[in-house]
């Protein structure tokens, strides 16, 4: 195992900055079992790292989501639901055979900075 990530949380290109996909892991690396911990939790770190390169989810344009598991599509809308607030990304869903450590969601982002 890595003991330090060999990509970057994002990267900045033509006014676009574009994240890598963040998992429901806990700041301790675990993954909840349950799916609405798990899709909350990523969109906590999704949060965060937006924090970190200075946007909110109003600079989001484009989400990915990739679930292990279809049937968690209507779970996971709502807890996206919930953190989004108003803004509405364009966003696309689709089902993968497997994620990084047993995850059953990934998340990523492109966003641009404000006034961009």
């Amino acid at each position: 195992m890595f003991d330090s990530k060999p990509y970057s949380d994002w990267v900045e290109h033509a006014g676009l900055i574009f994240f890598s996909g963040k998992t429901g892991a806990g700041p301790d690396g675990s993954i909840p079992i349950d799916f609405p911990a798990q899709a909350s939790n990523a969109m906590s770190n999704v949060c965060t790292v937006l924090s970190g390169a200075g946007c909110e989810w109003r600079d989001v344009i484009k989400v990915t989501v990739f679930l292990a598991d279809m049937s968690d599509y209507d779970s996971f809308n709502t807890t996206y639901a919930e953190h989004l607030g108003s803004a509405f990304p364009a966003r696309s869903c689709v089902a993968v055979a497997g994620l990084p450590r047993g995850a059953a969601v990934e998340i990523e982002v492109v966003a641009r900075r404000t006034g961009a």
